[in-house]
């Protein structure tokens, strides 16, 4: 399935090969269609201009609407959305991190409280099995719990632990899933993902332990999802600008990019994520609201240039979203707490 073309140092080239669409040359750009369609007008028509090789959509997105039984009875995804590529679906699993104030976690899984209405939601790796296997994406990733970032030990080592048992019981229902005979894609593949926090001896150990599974391939997760904004250009996060921004850095200060690195403080950053009603225009008028503004530039200038605020509405859930980096964990928490209950109120 993966063969590496070339080695140089650390880094190397190969392919892979899907159900759906022939080779992936890696490293690669997933093209994100969230709900199957990628947001700014393009379609699949241009995805395949742009030269796109994979596409990632969303499982829980997909499983609340329109429904991973009514893409099952469209003929899946692909049919669906009307791409010949590959198609990857991520599990649920983030969305155990980002909708942190509206799930519980148990052994068994996931019960969130739907971004949408509040209507109660059961996902564990059997369902989110399931509702892949309805879409039928080329690759799709096992379910786990993406931890906070800083997370306390013992609990990313529990919660690492139940990950393992959670592939176990993906890697069943995958196998019994493809060998059905009105099975969407039965040749779908199964990645594990390795997770452990920010902990070394976690990650080798969980990393170990998850190779003795025979799945077809396996993913690094848990580390830190974001978006470079370049607001003159764009008002969301866009991989392919943030390349080109870096390209031009680079050429522009005629120093490797090791170099410029190290003129980059490290700072800590805190995300909280405030639930807003899901009605069209709130996220609209909480941004666009003044005395937001001024007090988002108020702690600007306490954190006196050593830190930053961004404050974005999320694309694809009823969520503002406030991230902070400051000079210190305790100040980046500080802020973002004073922020986020600023925004609760408004």
């Amino acid at each position: 399935m993966f063969k590496v073309i070339k080695k140089e140092g650390r880094a190397r080239r190969g392919e892979f090969r899907c159900a759906h669409g022939g080779t992936v040359q890696t490293p690669v750009f997933m093209n994100v269609g969230t709900q199957a369609a990628i947001k700014g007008g393009v379609d699949a028509f241009d995805l395949h201009d742009l030269g796109c090789q994979i596409e990632l959509s969303n499982t829980y997105h997909l499983h609340l609407r329109p429904g991973d039984d009514v893409v099952r009875q469209m003929g899946g995804l692909h049919r669906f959305m009307n791409w010949d590529g590959p198609i990857l679906t991520d599990s649920g699993g983030f969305q155990v991190f980002s909708l942190a104030s509206l799930r519980k976690i148990t052994e068994e899984g996931v019960t969130f409280a739907s971004h949408l209405d509040g209507h109660r939601i059961f996902m564990g790796p059997e369902e989110s099995m399931r509702i892949q296997s309805n879409l039928g994406s080329d690759i799709a990733m096992a379910f786990d719990e993406c931890v906070e970032n800083p997370a306390q030990y013992d609990y990313a080592k529990a919660s690492c632990e139940r990950t393992l048992r959670w592939l176990e019981r993906c890697k069943a229902e995958h196998d019994r899933l493809n060998a059905l005979p009105d099975a969407v894609n039965p040749h779908q593949m199964l990645f594990g993902i390795n997770q452990g926090a920010t902990y070394e001896d976690l990650r080798i150990w969980h990393m170990q332990q998850i190779a003795k599974i025979d799945c077809d391939g396996f993913a690094i997760g848990g580390e830190q999802s974001g978006h470079t904004i370049f607001r003159a250009y764009a008002t969301t996060g866009d991989g392919e600008l943030t390349a080109l921004q870096f390209l031009q850095t680079l050429r522009r200060s005629g120093v490797p990019a090791s170099q410029l690195a190290a003129r980059c403080p490290q700072y800590p950053q805190e995300l909280i994520n405030v639930e807003v009603p899901h009605t069209p225009g709130v996220k609209e008028r909480i941004m666009a609201d003044e005395s937001l503004r001024q007090e988002t530039r108020r702690w600007e200038e306490k954190l006196g240039g050593q830190g930053r605020i961004l404050i974005r509405p999320s694309g694809t859930e009823a969520l503002i979203r406030v991230m902070v980096e400051a000079k210190t964990t305790e100040i980046a928490r500080q802020v973002a707490s004073v922020l986020a209950d600023f925004i609760k109120k408004l």
